[in-house]
This record gives C-alpha cells, structure tokens and sequence, in this order.
C-alpha cells in the first residue's frame, strides 16, 4: 500500500472512533456534560476566635471582618428623641426579614449545616452539644436564621479558652462569603437587622460588665453579587438597646433602656440615612 492510501486509511480510522474516544471515561460523550467535582462537607469548630477564622479561611473564598475600629473615620449615626406612641407604631409596623427556621437547612439534633458554592459547613448546635478542644476549652454555634432575599445564614459561634468568647457571622451561600461581626465585648449580645429594600444591614451589640455600653453599626449592600460595607456607626454609654424597627428602607427606630434602674426608656429615631452618601 503506498504512502498516499496509507494516510486516507488513518483519517477514515480517526472518523470512525471518534465518538467511541469521546465516551471513554473523562471525556464527556455529545450530549452530555462533565460532572462537577462533589462539593465537600467539613466540620467547623475551634476553642478560639482567631483559630476558627483561620481554619474558614482555608475552606471558604473569603472571611470579611467588621471590626469597631473600621468606623472610626465614618460617619456617626444622628438620632433624635420621639414619643413612645411614635416608636411603637413603627414597630407594630416592621416586619423582620430573617427567618429564624431551622427547617431551611440540613440539620440533626447534634448539628447543622450551611450549604455554601466551596463547601457544606457542619456547626455543632448549642452549648450541650459544645466540642472539648482538650486543654484549650470549647466551641458551639448556634443557628439564627436566614435572609432568603440575600441569600445570608446567620451564625453565631460561641467558644472559652482563658475567657468566654463570641461573634455573629453571616455566610453568603452564593459567594462563599463570611462575614464577621465582632462584638465590643467578649461575646455576641445583640443581633442585626435587613432594611426593607435591602440596602442596608444594621446591628448592635451590648456590653455590660464594667459599665453599659452600646454600639451600633450599619453596613452599606450594594452591587450584584452583593458587596457589604461598613458606612457609620454610634457608639452610648449609658445605654442599652431594647428594641429596633426599621422605618422604611433608609431610617431606623431604637428603643433604649438607660438608667440604673433599668426601667427607663428613651426612644430615638434616624435621620435619612441616605445623607451619608452625598
């Protein structure tokens, strides 16, 4: 058989068994198409604040940190006094956006887990359940809900080493983002809220243990997928948040205990937070 015979019986063989090729496993027959690496399921828990982050840092895309410290060179939130009557028709009003169900995400009664796009996140529920790090002491979570409009679960993880300590993180399940919202104190007291067109996030965190204290921060959302930043706080001695309600999508309303006695009520409204924009 001559040179030129030789190479049109190779080009016919090379037609010919080429779907057979393409069905061979790892490639992928017409019609169908690669299956996609399993996402894995990993357990998180640590005694520590500081070792936690770095063990989600290796599993997640991303840990973001709202820290105290982050608000100092923005603005502060202006407040001014209403009437009790005018704080409850607000609150009568308001209506939350996280739903606290457990029944949204895989759950047993010792665990549950958040699905993210880079991995499922196991969490150990509740203090009777709480890891045992040997000497270094223990860690839980606790499941607070989800921000179905944002695509958010809301975590807090609790854990002692020398002290008890706490955070409240929010995890994007489509960007395998964490966001941590540290407290000014040792643990989580407070809790946060989605305005109701979804352009902001607000939260607050009491401490009591020398002397009462509040803080409360406000996060900007923005863009598609979402971007969380942080866009003015206020920071009170001597007071407490009671209560919260949103107004409309650009004003809050906060009920503060104040007071030794604990029964004294001051209540506070927002201006148009929009202004910090201009």
């Amino acid at each position: 058989m001559n040179h030129k015979w030789t190479l049109v019986f190779l080009v016919y063989f090379l037609l010919v068994s080429t779907p057979w090729l393409e069905g061979a496993e790892g490639n992928p027959a017409h019609g169908q198409t690669a299956q996609a690496p399993a996402i894995p399921e990993i357990r998180v828990g640590n005694a520590t604040p500081g070792a936690l982050f770095s063990a989600l840092e290796k599993i997640v895309a991303q840990v973001v940190g709202f820290y105290v410290p982050a608000y100092d060179n923005l603005p502060t939130i202006d407040l001014e006094e209403i009437t009790q009557a005018e704080f409850a028709r607000y609150q009568k009003s308001y209506r939350p956006k996280l739903d606290p169900s457990l029944s949204r995400v895989p759950h047993t009664k010792r665990t549950f887990t958040i699905p993210t796009a880079k991995a499922r996140l196991v969490f150990n529920r509740d203090r009777e359940n709480r890891i045992h790090e040997g000497q270094l002491g223990y860690y839980y979570a606790q499941y607070r809900g989800y921000y179905p409009d944002l695509g958010l679960y809301a975590v807090s993880v609790n854990g002692s080493e020398a002290i008890e300590w706490g955070e409240h993180v929010l995890i994007d399940s489509e960007t395998s983002i964490v966001y941590v919202l540290a407290s000014i104190g040792d643990g989580p007291t407070g809790t946060h809220f989605v305005s109701p067109g979804n352009n902001y996030l607000a939260y607050y965190d009491n401490q009591v243990v020398s002397s009462a204290e509040t803080f409360i921060g406000l996060i900007r959302i923005t863009g598609s997928p979402r971007r969380y930043k942080e866009y003015a706080s206020i920071r009170l001695a001597g007071h407490l948040v009671e209560s919260f309600a949103w107004i409309n999508d650009h004003a809050f309303a906060v009920k503060f205990k104040s007071g030794k006695s604990g029964n004294d009520f001051k209540y506070f409204k927002t201006k148009d937070l929009r202004e910090f924009s201009k």
